[in-house]
C-alpha cells in the first residue's frame, strides 16, 4: 500500500467499494474501529441475497450493500441512517 502525503485542510477524494459501506440505524452505533457519517437513504433495491442502497451523505451519493438484513435491518427510502466503513477500506485520491 502506498502512502499519500497530505496537508492539513487539503481537499481529497475518497473511494471505496459499495460492499465496504454498511448502513446502520441511528439507534445503532458504529463499531469503534469504523468511521461513520449520517445520511439519508435515497434508493433501495432488492437483489436476491442482498439489498443495495444509495445513501446521501454530505451531498454525495454513496452506494451501500447489505447482505445481512437480520443484523443491519431494512431501511426505507427517506430513512435517516448512519453509514460506516473500516478506515482500511478507504482509498485517498489527491
Amino acid at each position: 500500500m502506498s502512502t499519500v502525503m497530505l496537508l492539513v485542510g487539503q481537499s481529497v477524494s475518497l473511494v471505496l467499494r459499495p460492499e465496504s459501506v454498511a448502513p446502520l440505524s441511528h439507534r445503532g452505533a458504529a463499531p469503534a474501529e469504523q468511521v461513520a457519517a449520517p445520511g439519508v437513504v435515497r434508493t433501495r433495491t432488492f437483489l436476491g441475497e442482498k439489498v443495495e442502497y444509495a445513501v446521501e451523505v454530505a451531498g454525495v451519493l454513496l452506494r451501500a450493500v447489505s447482505y445481512d438484513l437480520l443484523h443491519h435491518g431494512l431501511f426505507d427510502v427517506g430513512a435517516r441512517v448512519q453509514v460506516s466503513c473500516a478506515p482500511a477500506s478507504l482509498r485517498v485520491l489527491g
